[in-house]
Formats: structure tokens, C-alpha cells, sequence
């Protein structure tokens, strides 16, 4: 008898086995395609559709990872002393731990027979993770890159967790504007899937563009430039680039599976192709989608992503000398900026001086947690957790103000206000900053 045909004198068995044995109530159905190319059902006792325990909600601490790269494949490991919800800021996962733990964990490449047999496409990395204690992890969120409109599809989404055994198809815990969280019962390999009779095509993703600056040969210097989706690690991609130079730019756009692109340029360069289909990419190779050719010694260029009716969606300022150094927002300059514009930013900041103010010490760590997390505003970069081991408050606005500009500092604080339920301090803030626009 299936377990949703039951009757409800079983129910209170079935919470009793549930409670004893950490089994959940509800099952989903999974799929398993056996390496034979076989079919069957399995049954994981893995998630419901039923609201989310509320502890779910704890705010996660970023971390950077530890990283060891051979020939171009790259491992992480990161270990924690207790139990807690920590946010890889390298590949976007984040572990939901019930003690301390090592984790190791890598991206391997998808077995497009398995797939192909479920009928999914692949809608995110697959990541080879391992742990040095049983049942530490409890759960998994995956980053995906799904827009809001994409989301309101039912079961576009689902899990994929392989095995010796084969794939099965797990129903998600939950899905977020950023990430599909499962509960894990043992750890393996893990990769997102979508259901592509779901998903209309037309519907964009969450994209971003990097940048890779070879290193000066024969001929002219080369720029890189890829178009991926939003949820591929840069680190992946920049370890197959051998010495060519990762240059740090504001990287979110929207892409549509399918649509064809083309990169502009504002100063005299040569770009190829001329159109460049985007389609999925998950590794484990990068190519670049166009190449620009610097036909002249140049310290800027404007490069410009238009899609194929034309439509400018991306535009940034690169700056080519010292790129690594520095982490750019496009429209900025190096001249002396305008008197008035410091003095609205000396305004914006000492209205959120005094904002912070009225926070007490845990408030302002839940703030600093948030912080530290990506795209909270999106677009925005998660602030490293050293950098914010300060003492005061007005540190942490000037950090702000440095990271983000001015205008997005008040952003980023009305945000936060919101999800630490200090709603009364946003009267306090500027209905918009009176510094530079950013």
C-alpha cells in the first residue's frame, strides 16, 4: 500500500517511527536510473512540502574555503567546531551542520547518459562532497539561477542525488530566490536538475559575465569574455585559464537560453564571433563566448552585451591595468570627485552612523551576518568576515560606503533592517541618497 493511501489510523505510527528513527512522514517520489540504463522507483524519506522549521531561517556565516587545485580541477574543504549554517563563498553552497565537521567537496562532471535517461537537464554543477562524520550535515542548499517568474513553475526544480546504485530524483525541502535546499541522510554526488517540458524558454536565467586577460605574446593582448550562468563558480572557470589574469567587474545580467548576443565595444578593438548563442554550461570545460583582440596600448575599455533585438543589457567600464587589484563598479573615475557629492556622502553615512547606533550588540552581528552573505541586494558583494572584526559602528558604514557607494550602502541597510524586524530605524533612512548616483 502506498504511504499517502494509508488510513489515518497509521498516523500516529507512522510520527512515532518518524520521531525514533528520523524518518519523515512524507516521501517524494524519485526516480533511479541504474547504471544498466535500467528504470525503477525509489522512495527516500527526504522532504515535504510543509512549511519550514523556522531554525531554517538562521542566518548563515560565510566562509572562504580551502582550496587545492591539480592540473585544472579544483577541491574545497572547509572544516566547523559546532553545529550552525555556513555559506561557501566560492561555489554558493551552504551546509546545514548538527555538530562539528570536515567537509570536502569538488565539481565533477555530469553523466549525460544518467540524465538523459531522466529527461532533466541540468539547471546547476555537480558537486562530489564528502564529510569525516556521519549524518553531521542534516542539509544542502544549492545555488540556482532561476529568476522569480521561472520559480512560480511547479516542480521546475529537483535534485539530483547519484550513487554506485544510479540517479534518483529528490523533491526539494525548499526553494529560495537563490537556492534549492534538501535534507541529506548521507552525502555523495549532488547536482540541480530542471524538468525542460516546465520551462519556457523565453523566461531568462541569472547570468554573469567574466573577464580574462591573457597574457601579452605575439600579436595583439586578448580579452576573454564568458557568458554563463550565475551559479558556476568563477574559481572553476579561472582555473583552466593558465596565467591570464581574472579581472574583478560587476558580473549580473539576464540571459535567455537560446537567444543570440553580441559584444560591443566604445573604443577601436577587434571582437569575435559577431553573435554568440548562449546556451548551458556546467563544465568541466570553459571556452570563452568572444574574444577582443587590443589592437592599441589601452588602459579602459567600454564593453556592451546586446542581445538579438538589439537591446543594450550589460555595460562596464574595464579597467585593464591593475584589474587584479582592484574590485570595479562600472561609471567610476579616478578624477577628484565633486565637492558637493562629499558632502552628500558625509551626510548618507551620518544618518547610518545613527542608525547603527540604535542597534544593540547582537543586532549589529545579525547585521554583520548579512553582510557577509552575496547578493542579499542583488548585484551587491558579500564583505569578508575579517573585515568586519571592528570595534565600531561607524567602521562598519565607512566599509560600507566603500564597498557598495554610497546609494547602495542605504539599500543594503534598508534590506537588512527589514530581515532583522528593526522595520521602525527605516523611517530614519533617506527615501533616496543625496551622494552619487552609483
Amino acid at each position: 500500500m502506498y504511504p499517502n493511501a494509508q488510513p489515518k489510523k497509521y498516523d500516529g505510527l507512522r510520527q512515532l517511527l518518524s520521531r525514533y528513527f528520523n524518518v519523515s512522514s512524507q516521501v517524494s517520489d524519485a526516480v533511479c536510473v541504474l547504471p544498466s540504463g535500467a528504470s525503477n522507483v525509489e522512495l527516500e524519506p527526504n522532504t515535504a512540502d510543509t512549511e519550514p522549521d523556522p531554525k531554517q531561517k538562521k542566518i548563515s556565516s560565510v566562509f572562504e574555503p580551502e582550496m587545492q587545485t591539480e592540473s585544472t580541477q579544483i577541491s574545497y574543504s572547509f572544516s566547523c567546531t559546532g553545529p550552525g549554517v555556513f555559506h561557501c563563498a566560492e561555489t554558493g553552497l551552504v551546509f546545514k551542520t548538527i555538530q562539528g565537521v570536515e567537509l570536502q567537496y569538488r565539481i565533477v562532471k555530469w553523466d549525460e547518459r544518467c540524465l538523459k535517461a531522466t529527461g532533466k537537464e541540468a539547471a546547476g554543477p555537480v558537486f562530489d562532497i564528502h564529510s569525516s562524520k556521519d549524518a553531521a550535515v542534516r542539509e544542502i542548499r544549492f545555488p540556482h539561477c532561476e529568476t522569480k517568474d521561472a520559480l512560480r513553475i511547479d516542480g521546475l526544480l529537483s535534485v539530483a542525488h547519484i550513487t554506485n546504485r544510479g540517479m534518483s530524483i529528490l523533491k526539494p525541502l525548499q526553494i529560495t530566490d537563490s537556492h534549492v535546499a534538501m535534507e541529506v541522510t548521507h552525502l555523495s554526488l549532488f547536482g540541480l536538475i530542471l524538468d525542460p517540458v516546465n520551462r519556457r524558454l523565453s523566461l531568462p536565467v541569472k547570468g554573469q559575465v567574466l573577464l580574462f586577460l591573457r597574457p601579452k605574446m605575439r600579436g595583439p593582448q586578448t580579452l576573454d569574455v564568458f557568458l554563463l550562468q550565475k551559479n558556476v563558480p568563477p574559481s572553476q572557470v579561472a582555473a583552466q585559464q593558465g596565467k591570464a589574469e581574472y579581472i574583478k567587474i560587476p558580473v549580473n545580467c539576464l540571459f535567455s537560453f537560446g537567444w543570440s548576443y553580441s559584444l560591443h565595444c566604445e573604443q577601436e578593438v577587434l571582437i569575435q564571433p559577431v553573435h554568440a548563442n548562449f546556451c548551458s554550461r556546467f563544465g568541466p570545460n570553459f571556452h570563452p563566448t568572444f574574444e577582443v583582440f587590443l589592437t592599441t596600448n589601452l588602459d579602459v575599455v567600454t564593453l556592451i552585451i546586446k542581445d538579438q533585438e538589439g537591446t543594450e543589457i550589460w555595460k562596464c567600464d574595464v579597467h585593464l591595468k591593475g584589474a587584479s587589484n582592484v574590485e570595479l563598479e562600472p561609471n567610476t573615475a579616478d578624477t577628484e570627485p565633486d565637492p558637493k557629492q562629499k558632502k552628500g556622502a558625509t551626510m548618507t553615512s551620518e544618518v547610518l552612523k545613527n542608525i547603527l547606533d540604535d542597534l544593540d550588540d547582537d543586532e549589529l552581528s545579525t547585521f554583520h551576518g548579512f553582510l557577509q552573505q552575496p547578493n542579499i541586494v542583488e548585484g551587491l558583494p558579500a564583505i569578508r568576515e575579517n573585515q568586519l572584526q571592528i570595534p565600531k559602528r561607524c567602521e562598519t558604514v565607512d566599509l560600507m560606503v566603500e564597498t557598495y557607494g554610497d546609494q547602495r550602502a542605504v539599500q543594503m541597510t534598508r534590506v537588512v533592517l527589514e530581515k532583522i524586524h528593526r522595520n521602525d530605524l527605516l523611517q530614519k533612512l533617506p527615501a533616496s541618497s543625496s551622494g552619487p548616483e552609483d
